[in-house]
């Protein structure tokens, strides 16, 4: 079974679910991501294991689908959501740079994913977006180790 399946098997038979979904589409993206792990906890509850990441791209495809015009359906929110924890991840690397390696780094060459991120986002593709970001970061922190390894070595 699919998560997405799952998730609408959810909704449909528990209508607090349901009232909290929509509640959650209601507010905003931010919102509704941060809640996926809730609707990951009732659906291994009922026996269905499933990453945190599954079930949030399924409670957007669904509110894209269900209801397109609330913030929860916004792709750009998720997309710069998505984008920020890219960062964030990438800055916990940087800041254990020391200030030498911080001249050095060039994570430029990871950029040229950024066609891929584009594209993405233009399309709104969830699936394609966080794959070409998965990309970028494993580029970017290649080119992190690759600086604390030349400065070890030194």
């Amino acid at each position: 079974m699919r998560t997405k399946t799952a998730v609408v098997e959810q909704l449909r038979t528990d209508p607090d679910l349901r009232l909290f979904y929509k509640r959650c589409c209601d507010t905003s993206a931010f919102r509704l991501r941060s809640q996926g792990w809730q609707f990951r906890q009732v659906l291994a509850e009922r026996g269905y294991v499933a990453s945190l990441e599954s079930v949030q791209d399924a409670l957007f495809e669904l509110a894209r689908g269900l209801f397109p015009e609330s913030p929860g359906a916004d792709f750009i929110t998720w997309a710069g959501l998505l984008c920020g924890d890219v960062m964030a991840r990438l800055q916990e690397h940087y800041t254990g740079l020391s200030a030498v390696e911080k001249e050095t780094v060039d994570v430029s060459g990871a950029w040229c994913h950024n066609d891929a991120v584009e594209d993405a986002c233009r399309n709104q593709d969830l699936a394609v977006l966080r794959e070409a970001l998965k990309i970028y970061e494993c580029e970017a922190l290649e080119a992190l180790r690759a600086v604390r390894g030349r400065s070890g070595a030194a």
